[in-house]
């Protein structure tokens, strides 16, 4: 009888490993079409310059924008395709479980042992957002290439909402494989557990790197607002809280969060709390846009021009993505305190050590408030006596107040309200 159960195993896993194997080759080869037309279409325009035909940046622009629309389609395919590869393997994977035990030995282990190896490193995966995030940026590149006015920035403002979706799309991709093998597991009642913590974890920082910086990176080059020596008094280059804190501590952030929150919620009932969090998060994304956008609206007010006001007493695009981007953030660390209160009730000392990595890494994000002010002081508004200076623009460092504040705060409970825990 065993036998027989053996016997149909194998073929399933047979016929699974050749469907496994098509799907593959087939994503190798729309992952070579991706590379080869933005290859074929680097070169047709070397060779338009080189002989220099007649064509306009706008022309060069729209023609680079039909080619990202043929790209787009070509690794959306990539991802649906990755993604069956992925529900594959986890049956895959049940079957050779299935298999050792009947045998009573681990004799076949590839999509058991090696494979989840290889999906831990993340090694694959990450290698095409990379990949793919740096051609996309050439093409948006490209797009904006043409264009001179703020307005006209409706093709790579396209382009990057395209990269955020498939970013999105290669998120659940990589869950497939977790999703699958739980989704078995239940259904044949084995009880069997997806342990550990999420092999897609990085996704997190790299989605808000792109989100984030990259993104404003784009719209500074597109309305030369980016280089230091702009012609607008505050460039990107200008601010180290955009390219300090939007590109290491924000990203760290989020990552460390969904961390946290994955290596507590076996001990903790979130489902319990969620009234609690979402009247929580009402409150929290009012209380952020009205400050973020107090906030961004006095920057219009003042005597400086930059990449969030290209004119005065006008937030310009760059300056309205700033806006709902940093209202999304304001809210996320927000929610930072509601977990962390969360953690406190409930006595889970694990995951109130753990919350103080997210202190420290919102009080070096706050402390970027002090290198912008440098900044202003010395090449914006060439202040010659920084003391001067620092008393005049103290309300700049409120920032920085409050990441000493919860430093503050944290330790004191750390103290006093920790030490009680049993």
């Amino acid at each position: 009888m065993e036998n027989e159960k053996i016997n149909v195993l194998l073929k399933e896993n047979q016929n699974l490993r050749s469907e496994l194997t098509m799907v593959s080759k087939t994503v190798h080869n729309s992952f070579f079409a991706f590379i080869t037309t933005f290859g074929l279409f680097i070169g047709l325009l070397a060779n338009i310059k080189s002989k220099e035909v007649s064509i306009t940046n706008s022309e060069i622009s729209i023609m680079t924008f039909i080619v990202s629309q043929i790209e787009i389609i070509i690794i959306v395919y990539n991802v649906l395709l990755s993604s069956d590869i992925f529900a594959k393997a986890a049956y895959i994977a049940h079957i050779e479980t299935k298999i050792n035990e009947l045998l009573k030995d681990k004799l076949i282990f590839w999509e058991t042992s090696v494979s989840p190896f290889v999906q831990r490193k993340g090694t694959l995966l990450l290698s095409e957002v990379i990949l793919y995030c740096f051609y996309s940026g050439i093409f948006i590149s490209l797009s904006i290439y043409g264009y001179d006015k703020n307005e006209d920035a409706v093709l790579p403002g396209i382009q990057i909402i395209e990269i955020l979706l498939v970013c999105y799309l290669l998120f659940k991709m990589s869950r497939e494989y977790a999703n699958v093998k739980k989704y078995i597991a239940g259904t044949l009642n084995e009880g069997q557990k997806n342990s550990g913590e999420p092999r897609d974890l990085y996704l997190v920082p790299a989605v808000t790197f792109i989100a984030g910086i990259y993104t404003f990176s784009i719209i500074g080059l597109h309305t030369h607002s980016f280089w230091f020596h702009s012609d607008f008094d505050v460039p990107i280059l200008k601010s180290p809280s955009l390219y300090l804190g939007d590109s290491i501590f924000i990203p760290l952030f989020n990552y460390l969060l969904v961390l946290l929150y994955n290596k507590t919620k076996n001990q903790i009932n979130y489902k319990k709390h969620i009234r609690f969090f979402k009247i929580y998060l009402a409150v929290a994304l009012a209380f952020s846009l009205s400050i973020v956008y107090i906030q961004h609206n006095a920057w219009t007010k003042d005597q400086y021009t930059g990449f969030i006001d290209l004119e005065l007493n006008k937030l310009t695009l760059g300056g309205w993505y700033h806006l709902i981007f940093a209202t999304l953030e304001m809210v996320i660390m927000l929610l930072f305190f509601a977990m962390l209160t969360t953690l406190i009730i409930n006595k889970n000392k694990p995951g109130f050590l753990f919350a103080e990595k997210l202190v420290w890494v919102f009080f070096l994000y706050s402390a970027c408030a002090i290198p912008d002010l440098l900044v202003k002081l010395i090449y914006v508004a060439q202040e010659h006596d920084l003391v001067k200076g620092f008393i005049k623009n103290v309300t700049d460092l409120k920032v920085f107040a409050a990441g000493i504040l919860v430093v503050i705060a944290y330790y004191l409970l750390k103290v006093f309200h920790y030490s009680k825990w049993h």
